[in-house]
């Protein structure tokens, strides 16, 4: 999906709105570490976390299709983290001189009340920084007045100003980047769960160990997590399946079906008609499931707002690689579909041949008339069934590695 990007300016009050393009920088630059002080002591970094807060609660309103969960989203924004990518731009433009002053300043009672009512007019508004200018005594509304007059307070706001380009590209960036970064690792994680379920068929199958969607990190962008979570949920699912068909083979025992001993007896016969009947419904109540692991996931996928574009795309690569996944099934269905009528066929043989048939050395001995020889070409039959199943369930695992490689390649 497309990495929503973040043009957000910061603004201070009082600053002037108009940036000078590929502005000078000083000849004396302020130190970077000094910046960082003046920056935090005129809480640049919470004016920016507040701004950065306001524009996305205001765009998830506006544009439902990309929103994002802010907190999570934006947690890579500390007022620590700020300091360090904006002390460098406002140190071209701010002197060494002017920011040795203007630290001084900011540390005195009226460089804090400064402060303290420039944040109050972007948290609260216009009204309530007037009103708070207002119960200040006439001589510290001069003070406050001849501070925000000073020589090395307006350099600072002059060096945001001419910063001003170099700030919203630095802060576009670098969101770019850390967003990009989450994708990719939530991607890498998705990709070590999948080699997982291929590898082992899900050894948290019985729902013991962390849950899946636990171990995939989140990116903050709501469709993207979202998708996420709903291929983590698929995997689990597909697995707890997988745990189960494994199981109920086990217990159904199919293999013992054709077992030559168990072809010369009434006892033997009922009861491997009774497993492949068993086998037969199981087989339909597994495609059922993956059909609805399957409608589950595309319903989910239809849920998540996402822009029609993206979801186009979405779309797009997962009816790709649906078709592959049907085709295997389908060709899978039909080998045991087969596998199950041929040994229905063998056991209606050896029934109708009970009573003449015996058991040497573990082969079972037909009497003459043809009947070995239709037995043998059914048993020749299944074994070429159970080679092709097997065939296609080496596909469908190079299909899932496939799958694998190009989640961590997006």
């Amino acid at each position: 999906m497309q990495l929503r990007k973040l043009l957000i300016a910061i603004g201070l009050a009082g600053f002037a709105s108009a940036a000078l393009a590929d502005a000078p920088a000083v000849a004396n630059p302020a130190a970077i570490d000094e910046v960082k002080q003046i920056l935090h002591l005129a809480e640049v970094d919470k004016l920016a976390v507040f701004n950065f807060h306001r524009h996305i609660e205001q765009g998830n309103l506006q544009h439902p299709e990309l929103a994002v969960d802010t907190d999570l989203y934006l947690s890579f924004l500390t007022e620590e983290a700020i300091d360090d990518h904006l002390a460098p731009i406002f140190a071209k433009y701010l002197s060494q001189n002017y920011a040795d002053k203007l630290l001084a300043a900011l540390q005195t009672p009226i460089g804090r009340t400064s402060t303290r009512i420039e944040l109050m007019q972007f948290e609260s508004g216009e009204a309530a920084a007037r009103a708070a200018w207002a119960k200040l005594s006439p001589g510290d509304q001069r003070a406050f007045n001849e501070f925000r007059r000073s020589a090395p307070y307006l350099s600072f706001v002059n060096a945001q100003n001419l910063g001003g380009s170099e700030i919203r590209t630095e802060f576009d960036t670098w969101t770019t980047e850390v967003m990009a970064a989450r994708g990719a690792l939530a991607r890498k994680q998705l990709a070590s769960l999948f080699e997982e379920e291929i590898k082992s068929e899900s050894q948290d199958a019985d729902g013991s160990g962390p849950a899946l969607a636990d171990r995939i990190t989140r990116t903050g962008m709501r469709s993207f997590d979202q998708e996420m979570r709903l291929s983590v949920q698929m995997i689990r699912n597909t697995a707890r399946l997988s745990q189960r068909i494994v199981r109920e083979d086990q217990q159904l025992n199919l293999q013992s079906v054709l077992k030559p001993e168990n072809l010369v007896t009434r006892e033997g016969i009922e009861a491997g008609n009774l497993t492949v009947l068993t086998a037969q419904n199981l087989f339909a109540e597994h495609r059922k499931a993956n059909e609805a692991i399957t409608a589950e996931y595309e319903r989910g996928i239809d849920n998540i707002p996402m822009t029609a574009e993206n979801r186009q795309k979405l779309k797009d690569g997962n009816s790709r690689q649906l078709a592959e996944l049907l085709d295997i099934q389908l060709r899978d269905a039909e080998r045991t579909q087969n596998v199950l009528e041929l040994e229905k066929q063998i056991l209606a043989l050896c029934e109708s041949q009970l009573g003449k048939t015996t058991l040497q050395d573990g082969i079972i001995m037909f009497p003459a008339g043809g009947t070995a020889q239709a037995y043998n070409t059914l048993i020749a039959k299944v074994r070429a069934e159970a080679d092709e199943a097997d065939k296609i369930e080496k596909e469908d695992t190079e299909r899932r590695l496939r799958i694998v490689e190009s989640i961590k390649k997006q």
